[in-house]
């Protein structure tokens, strides 16, 4: 088990199977193609299940919680955002992105229309409508933010843009009921407006 392996190990001889491929073309023979491999004996491994086209491929594995997702400059996306991963947005979303457990960052160049409900939100870009933060909201430089805050911490660095209302809150309980009531408020509101 312990032996102790010699360093210059012996490769076996290989020959190949036709003479005429290994013989060198002399000037007056005539050069002979070697034959082609065989395939005789050898079939097409079968295609995993969930590889095969009309089926389903069942539940995805679970993806780690370290992992962010980007959504790039060209993409356009209208409906809801959710999940269970950081996000940055670099492109465009019409409608509301639930992360209420993570962390969303809005790039420079990303912009969104609609609600936002992360845990810590950090804006580069440009956001229309109402941010609910668990922990943090921070508006950088380049940020700007039409729409309510509820959050308990709050950062607005010079040179940022906002324009609506803040409500700190520092308890969770006491958050989630704020998100509840201004969904109802601003539900209300609109609908009452296009009577």
């Amino acid at each position: 088990m312990w032996e102790k392996k010699d360093a210059k190990a012996k490769v076996p001889d290989v020959k190949p199977a036709d003479s005429r491929a290994a013989a060198p073309a002399t000037p007056n023979s005539t050069a002979v193609p070697p034959p082609a491999p065989s395939t005789v004996g050898y079939t097409t491994p079968p295609m995993p299940a969930a590889s095969k086209p009309g089926k389903d491929i069942g539940p995805l594995p679970a993806v780690g919680k370290e992992e962010t997702v980007k959504i790039g400059r060209s993409i356009i996306l209208k409906g809801e955002v959710s999940g269970a991963q950081d996000l940055i947005i670099e492109g465009t979303v019409e409608g509301k992105v639930d992360l209420r457990s993570n962390q969303v960052t809005i790039g420079q160049n990303g912009r969104i229309n609609g609600e936002i409900m992360a845990r810590h939100l950090v804006i580069y870009g440009k956001i229309t409508g109402n941010c609910f933060a668990e922990e943090r909201l921070e508006i950088r430089a380049s940020g700007s933010l039409r729409g309510d805050i509820i959050a308990p911490r709050l950062i607005i660095e010079d040179g940022a843009f906002f324009k609506g209302s803040i409500e700190m809150e520092s308890r969770k309980e006491g958050l989630a009921k704020d998100v509840e009531r201004h969904a109802t408020v601003t539900y209300e509101t609109v609908g009452e407006g296009k009577r």
